[in-house]
């Protein structure tokens, strides 16, 4: 990696970005640090909300125990970084809240990110992320070819679940049934009202739905 930046980073959400390389972005990350890197400069993000770990919590056990289960690869939780290229050489440095790569890009998981576009990412919408996941990142991960995105809003009690076409472009699929079937992890199928409903399903009840108890 690069020289260590060591300018200071802004504490708060909102002020002015510091600019530096991905490789001084890299080192100057720690295993806690919410930030994202983009066309240069480092993004600081808000903390994540207690109703949003539980969300991405909920959706991680699902995708990972699958994952594993079937072997068909590994789910990982921010603030772990993805670094994507886009068409035109420019790089950014996400932090989805969920992402899931396949057996055959596992290679390119490095120790501190992974490069390249991962097969699924989920992003647990905030009223301050609402932009930013509708906007930058659902173009972003378009054209840097992620599969499948996942829109998750708790607020509006809505997913969007958007699955990358053939000429490149998301196509946003809607459950039929109640159902979900996922491309991007083979075999995946999620129930909204397991979601939705109130108590939430437990990972039993879905594991028995599953067939896999």
């Amino acid at each position: 990696m690069g020289v260590v930046n060591t300018r200071a980073v802004p504490e708060k959400p909102g002020s002015s970005p510091i600019h530096m390389s991905f490789e001084d972005y890299l080192d100057w990350l720690t295993e806690d640090t919410w930030a994202e890197w983009v066309d240069g400069d480092v993004i600081q993000l808000m903390a994540a909300s207690d109703p949003h770990q539980a969300w991405v919590g909920c959706l991680y056990r699902l995708l990972d125990f699958w994952s594993e289960h079937h072997h068909a690869g590994i789910v990982r939780l921010a603030p772990f970084p993805i670094k994507l290229t886009l068409p035109e050489g420019e790089i950014r440095g996400r932090k989805p809240d969920i992402f899931f790569i396949a057996q055959d890009q596992i290679e390119r998981k490095k120790p501190h990110y992974f490069e390249g576009a991962p097969d699924l990412i989920v992003e647990v919408i905030s009223r301050e992320s609402r932009q930013r996941d509708r906007g930058d990142k659902y173009f972003e991960y378009e054209a840097a070819g992620v599969k499948e995105y996942w829109l998750v809003d708790p607020e509006r009690r809505k997913i969007e679940f958007y699955q990358l076409q053939p000429e490149g472009a998301y196509d946003m699929i809607a459950p039929k049934d109640g159902l979900y079937h996922s491309l991007a992890l083979p075999g995946f199928w999620l129930k909204m009202e397991w979601l939705w409903q109130e108590p939430r399903s437990t990972m039993l009840d879905i594991l028995k739905q599953w067939e896999l108890i």
